[in-house]
């Protein structure tokens, strides 16, 4: 048995399934669920299992899941607090990234980072099997708030941030990064 949930029009939501069941014998069963859907292909508001926020390093209090949760007011921190301090670097990369649990085909990250802390300069990557990765697109000396980087479509399980630089202007190199929102977009 097949069940589908379909809304035009709208690029995120919840709505309600119902899946009604018949015996032979004529016992009737039903069963609702409320399924929530978005556009944002890395969104996990509810802690299921994928996709998963996943990064080098983080802090305690700041996980890698706070950049997929919808909340631009929760942020992911990479490890370091020194000044200098442990931040991206071309010789010290930090990666970010999400595991969507299956693959699909994906063509552009929108990166939402902390004004003053977020990535400057880094590459979009692309992986099947989280072990060999592929550029999709670059970004050098992006905008310090959001940015959309589209591209050619592609089909990957995991998406991640390649980050070499930050806004981190306490100290060089940065001390951290910082990014409130990771949102992938299919392809």
């Amino acid at each position: 048995m097949n069940a589908e949930l379909t809304q035009t029009g709208q690029t995120s939501g919840t709505g309600e399934l119902t899946i009604t069941g018949h015996t032979s014998t004529g016992v009737t069963a039903t069963a609702s669920v409320q399924l929530r859907y978005s556009d944002n292909l890395a969104l996990n508001p509810t802690g299921a299992p994928f996709p998963a926020a996943f990064a080098d390093s983080s802090q305690a209090a700041f996980p890698p899941g706070l950049a997929t949760d919808g909340n631009t007011s929760t942020f992911w921190v990479s490890g370091g607090t020194a000044t200098p301090g442990n931040g991206p670097t071309p010789t010290h990369p930090i990666a970010m990234g999400v595991d969507l649990g299956h693959a699909v085909s994906v063509g552009s990250v929108t990166v939402v980072g902390r004004t003053g802390y977020g990535p400057k300069t880094y590459t979009v990557q692309t992986s099947g099997d989280g072990q060999s990765w592929q550029d999709a697109a670059q970004v050098t000396n992006g905008p310090n708030g959001p940015r959309t980087t589209t591209f050619t479509p592609t089909t990957a399980r995991f998406v991640r941030l390649w980050i070499i630089d930050g806004y981190d202007t306490a100290g060089s190199p940065p001390r951290n990064t910082q990014v409130a929102e990771f949102q992938i977009t299919a392809g």
